[in-house]
């Protein structure tokens, strides 16, 4: 991630089960759904140092939209079923 918005993960009709974890020790991600930009400002903020955002009963299958508030977010992990 940097702190420029980019698409995370293409949008997926069969999605069943996505899991976003942040284990970047210092930079906060934010997360949206749909083509557009996210920002820090409209985004879903998942935290330093291991914070999460899991669906597992009702999907959103568009795609993902993520930025980081530092110009390096590199320990990200993404798990999507």
């Amino acid at each position: 991630m940097t702190n420029t918005s980019a698409q995370l993960v293409a949008a997926n009709a069969s999605r069943q089960y996505l899991l976003i974890q942040n284990n970047d020790p210092t930079g906060n991600i934010f997360i949206g759904f749909g083509a557009g930009a996210v920002t820090a400002a409209n985004g879903i903020k998942v935290a330093a140092g291991g914070g999460s955002y899991e669906m597992n009963s009702t999907q959103s299958t568009q795609a993902l939209q993520v930025i980081g508030d530092i110009a390096s977010n590199t320990n990200v992990v993404l798990v999507e079923g």
